[in-house]
């Protein structure tokens, strides 16, 4: 993760990063203070840069639904609390995301079409054993939970879900206070 934040002293000194397109003279009038024509325009680098820190300290989390309604609904409802969302409506789909990116968790369906969300969830071990798996399904019977704890599932909830109980389970998961 990026830490820190860039500073006005930062622009200053090294002015050819935000405004490559600017001569040598007026490199120089940056850092002995900002031509007017140009403070909107390190305003808005200011303000874009800051936005981009605080989306990369966002915990990423990965929804796996095939029911595109609920898998929606549920990625809106994470993003208002905080976390940075991707989706994927199938067990192919997210196992190529997970392939690409790193997720701190990972919303899986036990019913998918194509490979089941426990095949997801073995596969994921293998790829990112670290990942985070919180497995939900409508028909989640004793041995399909003990298969899931046993492949690597962080926890196993039942559908209809609450969502803030989802949080609190995925907030669990990665260590942090509620």
């Amino acid at each position: 993760m990026i830490q820190g934040s860039f500073r006005a002293k930062e622009i200053k000194t090294h002015p050819n990063l935000f405004f490559p397109h600017l001569s040598a003279t007026q490199v120089k009038s940056i850092r002995y203070g900002i031509e007017p024509q140009y403070k909107k325009i390190f305003r808005t680098v200011w303000c874009m840069a800051h936005l981009l820190l605080i989306y990369i300290g966002m915990d990423s989390v990965l929804v796996v639904d095939d029911n595109r309604d609920l898998g929606m609904l549920t990625s809106e409802m994470l993003v208002e609390r905080g976390f940075r969302v991707n989706i994927a409506f199938d067990g192919e789909t997210a196992l190529a995301r997970i392939k690409q990116e790193p997720y701190d968790v990972m919303i899986l369906d036990y019913r998918l079409p194509g490979i089941s969300g426990l095949t997801v969830l073995e596969k994921t071990q293998q790829i990112r054993p670290n990942l985070k798996t919180i497995m939900i399904s409508a028909f989640g019977d004793g041995p399909t939970r003990a298969r899931a704890q046993e492949l690597g599932a962080y926890a196993f909830l039942d559908k209809p879900f609450n969502i803030d109980g989802l949080v609190k389970v995925a907030k669990k998961a990665l260590n942090k206070p509620r």
